[in-house]
């Protein structure tokens, strides 16, 4: 029996387990070196430009765990940190306006589909209302306040803080939006199935889960 076939066992057990540990689910950020004490302030930006352009490929699931990225990624000062929460935080804040062009887009196509479906069914016409998307300031604020940061600088801290706060702003939107695109598509599909239905009876019926669906968007 030569080696390989000897350990083949353990030499797989070895390749799944690194697979499995692999930094950011198998998705390690190479981070430029970009701290002000190592480079040169001309070459600062091209660094930062770089460091930004790599996190721009991952997903948002993985960017919301920038945390895990931080403890799989090795920096060289806590200059580094700083400017790695900041361009998370810029990140962020990128794809949740991204986000909100999307909604906007959503909601004067479902909305345009509701208009077309009520006057096909000689229903009271209805316009959606825009969602309120307001985070809850005060909360953010209190849960910033508790939260336990290292002694390091004021510069640090408060970019943690941001990075915190903006990626606590996307989930709050995202959650919002979701489900109110869900009661949208409910909205609908009921408007489709009054337009299609013949029998009387679950028409009566079509018409009880028609006056709930408006409730829900407050119609």
């Amino acid at each position: 029996m030569n080696f390989f076939n000897k350990y083949k066992l353990w030499l797989n057990f070895l390749c799944i387990a690194n697979a499995f540990y692999s930094p950011i689910f198998g998705f390690n950020i190479n981070l430029p070196n970009y701290s002000n004490n190592t480079i040169f302030q001309e070459n600062d930006n091209t660094y930062k430009e770089q460091a930004l352009s790599d996190i721009q490929k991952i997903s948002n699931a993985q960017l919301l765990k920038y945390e895990t990225i931080i403890k799989e990624n090795i920096f060289s000062s806590k200059e580094e940190k700083t400017n790695f929460y900041l361009i998370v935080a810029f990140e962020i804040d990128r794809r949740t306006k991204k986000l909100d062009k999307s909604y906007k887009q959503n909601e004067a196509f479902y909305g345009k589909t509701i208009k077309n479906l009520e006057s096909m069914l000689n229903l009271p016409i209805h316009y959606i209302n825009t969602i309120d998307t307001s985070y809850e300031t005060r909360k953010i604020r209190q849960q910033l306040h508790n939260l336990k940061f290292d002694q390091f600088k004021t510069t640090y801290i408060g970019s943690k803080k941001k990075a915190y706060s903006h990626s606590f702003i996307y989930r709050k939107k995202n959650l919002l939006y979701d489900n109110y695109l869900k009661k949208i598509k409910k909205y609908i599909s009921i408007l489709e199935e009054l337009r299609d239905c013949t029998n009387s009876n679950q028409f009566s019926n079509l018409l009880n889960e028609y006056s709930k669906a408006k409730k829900d968007l407050n119609l």
